[in-house]
């Protein structure tokens, strides 16, 4: 538990950056933030506010000695939903990490969350612009 405050302690400044104007919003997710899952997802799904341009943005699961377990996003036709494949997940709390670029107007922002497999995690959550 103390690694993954940890975690979200390193990860917090990526995610504080002021706001911009029509900026690329993650909407909601699976599995959702402060989520406790007794079986391994096979996947993150993000859904978001605007089509995300793939090629500058980055998709990250991690657990709380700083391991990936995300294999290449996928985005749907219209870029709003995407997709992280995972490798199996063991006992544990993750952290997802998104840094988010849109088509539109290429903005992005960055934001995190935890969620827990078959164990309870802190909820953190942050969403923010990164000029």
């Amino acid at each position: 538990m103390r690694r993954l405050l940890l975690a979200c302690l390193i990860l917090a400044p990526l995610a504080a950056a002021t706001p911009a104007e029509a900026q690329v919003r993650c909407l909601s997710s699976f599995p959702a933030p402060g989520t406790r899952l007794e079986a391994p997802p096979a996947r993150v799904i993000l859904w978001m506010n605007e089509p995300v341009d793939l090629q500058l943005s980055q998709f990250r699961v991690l657990d709380p000695y700083g391991r990936r377990f995300d294999l290449p996003a996928r985005a749907s036709a219209d870029g709003m939903r995407v997709e992280v494949p995972l490798r199996d997940l063991p006992e544990g709390a993750y952290v997802v990490h998104y840094r988010a670029a849109s088509v539109l107007n290429g903005h992005v922002s960055v934001g995190l969350y935890s969620f827990g497999v078959r164990t309870t995690c802190l909820l953190y959550t942050s969403d923010a612009a990164d000029e």
